[in-house]
């Protein structure tokens, strides 16, 4: 680009900049408003008219300028959507400091920070304030035990219909949104049945609304997870067994004890393994910590010929293993993919290893045998990290079959001769 082309560029775009940036950070900020809210619709109708008057004004751009314009506005909008905000009088407030008082004093006031000195804000002032993009909480009346009462309640993250969370010193409870605005308790023993009428139409949803507990956490995940009728990933505690074929290759390091071990190529060995596991879910999003505990057995038989002698070298081991596993669990149609990477550490329960040598004399016509073991030559404890592939297929609400491509790098403590790398396909369906 030519440098009188560059400055006419930026010249344009910090002029269009400087004009229009507020105007359209009020127009996505008030659309956006008007979504999470309904009572904010004639704003967005009065920006609508803005927009109609004002778009004559815009300045004749090419491709790369507006392109450029675009990506101005985008980061402006996205460095204000982070930042403490509250509304008043339908009028929006942002670049403040809001102070986060417990969530019990948070549904009695909203808190600001100045310089020097603080003030606050009742429900019945202003309607609604956000730390950033965390929590939210909406002035709302409602009635509890009888009694009316206005507050800030926490608003879950959720798409319609709201559900928003309410504390006190007595106990907590839980609203549902109806389209009138009216709230409706949620309580223990009907929230199950309120929010089965509420998605009622939605059949996903009724297999996840059978792991929903009465609990904030739980009903996170829940709503957080519940997109319209889509099928999504269910957040749950879950538990099961596995099993799976494994190749184990051993690595020899540069200098082991015993020379003769240097002769040996080591193929990969094949083997069988089985176990159990846990996923534990990890906030309301579809990370969760996976461990595993499970048995492997492996069997090594390698042999040499040199000249006048033969090499042979046995091995079987069975080890405990022991893999820590972070996973992430994506949404594909009724396919969920996932991955796992993490530390793994291993056992060795049990080793029998011999290197024999037998010498033959051919003078003599004799042979000689060097029984060697058995000996360790792997180390009892084995540290690596693992990474895997797979993917999640529902049996039924509960139920699900696991299929996973892992591999494996593993060093041992000691000073033993052998390392051991693992390629392994697992199986696995939880109970």
């Amino acid at each position: 680009m030519r440098p009188n082309a560059t400055a006419t560029l930026c010249s344009d775009s910090i002029l269009f900049c400087k004009n229009y940036a507020k105007f359209y950070l009020h127009i996505t900020t008030i659309c956006s408003i008007k979504i999470r809210n309904k009572k904010y619709i004639f704003a967005k109708q009065y920006q609508n008219h803005r927009i109609h008057s004002d778009i004559n004004l815009l300045p004749s751009l090419n491709m790369k300028r507006i392109l450029f314009l675009l990506f101005a506005i985008y980061t402006t909008v996205s460095t204000y959507s982070q930042t403490d905000y509250y509304v008043k009088d339908s009028a929006l407030t942002m670049g403040i400091t809001i102070i986060d008082q417990g969530i019990q004093n948070n549904q009695k006031s909203c808190k600001i920070q100045l310089k020097d000195s603080t003030f606050s804000f009742s429900p019945n002032q202003i309607t609604e304030y956000s730390f950033g993009s965390s929590d939210k909480y909406f002035s709302k009346t409602f009635t509890i035990n009888g009694v009316s009462r206005t507050n800030f309640l926490l608003r879950l993250d959720s798409e319609a219909p709201f559900v928003y969370y309410f504390q006190d010193e007595q106990h907590s409870t839980f609203f549902i949104e109806k389209e009138n605005n009216k709230l409706v308790e949620l309580t223990e023993q009907n929230y199950r049945r309120i929010i089965e009428d509420f998605t009622s139409h939605c059949s996903p949803n009724k297999e996840k609304l059978k792991f929903l507990t009465y609990s904030r956490l739980s009903f996170e995940r829940y709503f957080s997870n519940t997109d319209y009728c889509k099928t999504k990933h269910t957040v749950y505690f879950k538990w099961g067994i596995l099993a799976g074929a494994e190749a184990t290759l051993p690595s020899l390091k540069s200098s082991p004890s015993n020379p003769d071990l240097k002769l040996f190529q080591f193929p990969y060995t094949y083997n069988c393994l089985f176990g159990i596991f846990v996923d534990y879910p990890i906030g309301k999003g579809n990370l969760s910590l996976h461990p595993e505990l499970y048995i492997a057995k492996n069997g090594y038989s390698v042999s040499k010929h040199v000249t006048n002698k033969d090499y042979d070298f046995v091995s079987n081991i069975t080890t405990a293993n022991l893999p820590i596993l972070l996973r992430y669990t994506a949404s594909f149609g009724k396919l969920f993919p996932f991955i796992n990477i993490g530390p793994t550490i291993s056992y060795v329960l049990r080793e029998k290893s011999y290197l024999n040598t037998a010498t033959i004399n051919m003078s003599s016509s004799t042979i000689m045998i060097d029984d060697n073991g058995p000996n360790r030559y792997f180390s009892s404890q084995q540290v690596g990290m693992a990474a895997g592939i797979g993917v999640e297929y529902k049996l039924n609400y509960k139920h699900a079959l696991f299929v996973e491509a892992r591999v494996n790098q593993q060093y041992g403590f000691q000073t033993q001769d052998f390392s051991r790398n693992n390629l392994q396909l697992i199986i696995s369906f939880n109970l």
